[in-house]
């Protein structure tokens, strides 16, 4: 398992739902995952102040054909495009259940 933030690429579905992911080169495809919504407040903005901000955090199982299924911890700013891995989880020992559920 490794914690860290790195940008990566993330196809949409229908509600915003990531249904694939790039990384490092890599394609990988959602099989189910789970939102939580967060607000980020009481940050700086460049241009001064003291700001907030709604960010959504998603575990994601996902599968790659050359490799064992995974979890990853992925999230981004509502409305931007941006994506940031930020934990790997090598096996997953749990499901979520199906995208189409959330």
């Amino acid at each position: 398992m490794g914690t860290f933030s790195e940008s990566i690429s993330v196809q949409n579905g229908p509600g915003c739902r990531p249904v694939k992911l790039s990384w490092r080169g890599e394609n990988y495809q959602v099989v189910a995952g789970r939102r939580r919504p967060f607000v980020l407040s009481g940050y700086l903005k460049a241009a001064g102040g003291v700001g907030s901000a709604e960010y959504e955090l998603w575990e994601l199982e996902v599968t790659h054909p050359e490799r064992s299924r995974r979890t990853m911890s992925v999230t981004h700013r509502v409305g931007g495009e941006n994506w940031r891995l930020i934990r790997l989880t090598e096996q997953s020992r749990r499901s979520f259940g199906s995208l189409a559920a959330l």
